[in-house]
This record gives structure tokens, sequence and C-alpha cells, in this order.
């Protein structure tokens, strides 16, 4: 397994990108209430090509933002 941060010219940028048999695994860390939909998180979908998103942020909610990129509660 290898990780790593992304970031791009454009300022999208990825807390932590994991590539792990064969995917490409992407998480964001967020301290919101609520965490939404960011142009950041569409860039990195399509220029990675993630096979999925997942946001965690310090909530009791988990939702999905897309089919492929969801928010992940930590309590």
């Amino acid at each position: 397994m290898d990780c790593y941060f992304w970031s791009n010219h454009n300022n999208a940028e990825l807390d932590l990108f994991i590539l792990k048999d064969n995917k490409n695994l992407g998480f964001e860390f967020k301290y919101q209430d609520a965490p939404k939909l960011t142009p950041s998180m569409l860039i990195v979908m399509h220029d990675l090509e993630f096979d999925s998103l997942t946001v965690i942020y310090p909530g009791n909610i988990s939702y999905a933002l897309t089919k492929d990129i969801h928010v992940i509660g930590l309590q």
C-alpha cells in the first residue's frame, strides 16, 4: 500500500491518496458540521480516476455526496 498527499497547480488538493490492490482511494479530513461537495473533490475524482473518495469529519451522520463520494462521521 502506498500513501500520498496530492495537490495540483490550481490549488485542488487531497489529504490522503492511497493506492491499494490497483485501486485509487481518496480521503479528505474536514472540520465542518456538514461537509459539502467541493470543486476540489470533483477535480480529484476526474484527474486521479478515483474508485472512491471518503470525506471524514467529526459528526455523527454518514451520507453520500455522489455515488462515489461519501461522508463518514466519526461519532
